[in-house]
């Protein structure tokens, strides 16, 4: 099968980009456009673009009256221009058009490890790298959201693919070093310097062990220097003056120095948590991804796998040690992965299989990650809506059964065979659970419920109380505002065309807060949910005065 691919492909880099965008839209596509906005952070994303447009101001990002500093504008960009292409929201999804930055910047990551891994290895290693990548639960899960990391991927591995040309000097251009500097910006207006971390990373790598420097003047520096700068500093010098030097407390004071120092919003986590969790963010091709660790620290003296490993191994050590931890956090060394693995792949598919108990060990790592996910699709029902889902048993099933297979092939030497089970789980289960599984829970997405529940009532503003979540906003538009009991009670005497919303907990409150303010108040309606965010059931009751 291999041999098939490589002929196949070797000269015709137009059919490998075909194969690969039907797969990523196999893969990506179900439920983009079905599942609600997710919280937090891609509610908040979102709404902040759409405040752009409806605002028209696209230096200062704000959600709802507070100002969004954490991150700088380039997602918000993207994805206020996406919505305004297409002539608006869609009314029945509102979140979904947000999403397609997300997408591209995903697709962008691995037509470039297609590129990267056509070069060092071959077509075909190329191309397996590139599925690889492709089907990575963690991929499939960025690639969906309205968020920041789906596009700095694909950034990151485009000026990553850039400068593996400039490290070969006699394939270095000045088209590369522009695709590298546009890159290099596009990234840091995205997220900000983490971008330039990871590539200053890797360079200073491959400097220490190359014991050379000249091999960077490839990049072009002085004219790179001056488009970096003219892509970068004209908002940051606009947004540092529009906040009064808001902006930089926020984003650095606030947001990345307490990322640094100590595990910021409860998100701490100890070293090799993002190893560990590799069988599962990698699934289902996992136990391609932990053999070709090995096999690349095996050939680290090879130039080209020099060069991933120097991506790779110390930037994910730097991840490791700081003690903030989210699972998207290594995703730009993912690419890196997948092109090791890829290798490996190439390099020892026909070669015979030596039984080890630490190579079972591997074996039986990579299959706990197909056993973890297919338990949490299971549960997921259970938990939510408090009954057994159908579809999320079918799914759980298949992932179980899928990785068991996986592991099976792999032990008994039919490496292709487990690649191909590998790619088949991947688009079996991915677009089962995001087109069916999670749109068919009800309990979670109480924003459209709630929405739903308030087309039928017209309201000027909407007091949400006790439920807080920026998910709401998205689903019922930027009229919601947050407010105590006390407050939402003194909108509706201060404007009868206003709606309280009201958490069962604070019903008292508002009870009481209505009676100071001599005013009777109607229940108009009840939703009740799971706020996944915190863990808690609520019910929601719709006050309208009398």
């Amino acid at each position: 099968m291999f041999d098939t691919l490589d002929r196949s492909l070797t000269g015709r880099p137009w059919l490998a980009w075909l194969l690969l965008t039907m797969l990523c839209a196999a893969l990506w596509l179900p439920g983009v456009k079905t599942l609600p906005a997710t919280d937090r952070d891609e509610a908040r994303f979102a709404q902040a673009s759409r405040q752009m447009i409806e605002t028209g101001n696209a230096i200062d990002i704000r959600f709802q009256d507070t100002p969004r500093y954490k991150k700088p504008i380039g997602i918000y960009w993207l994805q206020a221009a996406t919505v305004l292409l297409v002539g608006g929201e869609d009314p029945a999804n509102p979140v979904w058009l947000y999403r397609i930055p997300s997408l591209f910047g995903a697709l962008a990551a691995v037509l470039a490890t297609w590129a990267l891994g056509r070069r060092l290895f071959g077509a075909g290693a190329g191309f397996v790298a590139a599925a690889l990548l492709a089907s990575a639960l963690l991929v499939g899960v960025e690639a969906r959201f309205a968020k920041t990391d789906a596009a700095l991927l694909g950034c990151t591995t485009v000026a990553m693919a850039a400068l593996s040309r400039v490290y070969d000097p006699e394939r270095a251009t000045w088209r590369t070093a522009l695709a590298f500097w546009l890159a290099l910006g596009l990234g840091t207006l995205i997220k900000g310097p983490l971008i330039v971390l990871v590539v200053a990373i890797a360079m200073l790598s491959l400097i220490v062990l190359e014991r050379r420097v000249g091999w960077l003047s490839g990049l072009r520096w002085r004219w790179g220097l001056i488009l970096y700068a003219a892509m970068v500093l004209p908002w940051f010098i606009a947004i540092i003056f529009a906040s009064k030097g808001g902006y930089l407390q926020e984003s650095v004071g606030v947001d990345l120095v307490p990322k640094l120092l100590g595990a910021q919003e409860a998100h701490g986590a100890p070293p090799l948590t993002y190893f560990l969790l590799l069988p599962v963010t990698f699934w289902s091709s996992a136990v391609f991804v932990l053999f070709g660790i090995g096999w690349g620290w095996r050939n680290r003296h090879d130039r080209d796998v020099r060069f991933l490993l120097a991506w790779l191994i110390p930037g994910w050590m730097i991840f490791e040690s700081v003690p903030t931890k989210l699972p998207h956090y290594p995703l730009p060394f993912y690419p890196a992965l997948a092109l090791l693995a890829a290798a490996a792949f190439a390099a020892e598919r026909n070669a015979p299989v030596t039984r080890t108990r630490f190579r079972d060990a591997i074996l039986a790592f990579a299959a706990l990650g197909g056993v973890v996910l297919g338990v949490v699709l299971i549960y997921g029902g259970i938990k939510f809506d408090q009954h057994l889902q159908w579809s999320g048993l079918l799914a759980g099933v298949l992932a179980i059964g899928a990785s068991l297979l996986i592991a099976r092939a792999v032990r008994s030497g039919a490496r292709e065979r487990g690649l191909v089970l590998a790619m088949l789980a991947a688009l079996i289960v991915q677009p089962l659970t995001w087109s069916t599984v999670l749109p068919s829970l009800e309990a979670p997405w109480i924003g459209p419920r709630l929405a739903q529940a308030l087309n039928h009532m017209p309201a000027e503003r909407v007091f949400l109380t006790g439920y807080s979540e920026p998910s709401a906003v998205v689903a019922i538009g930027t009229r919601v505002h947050f407010a105590s009991a006390t407050e939402a009670a003194q909108a509706l005497a201060a404007d009868g065309e206003n709606v309280a919303v009201i958490d069962r907990l604070f019903e008292q409150e508002f009870k009481d807060a209505l009676g100071a303010n001599n005013i009777t108040a109607t229940a108009s309606g009840t939703v009740e949910g799971f706020n996944y965010s915190n863990g808690k059931r609520i019910v929601l009751t719709i006050w309208r005065r009398s």
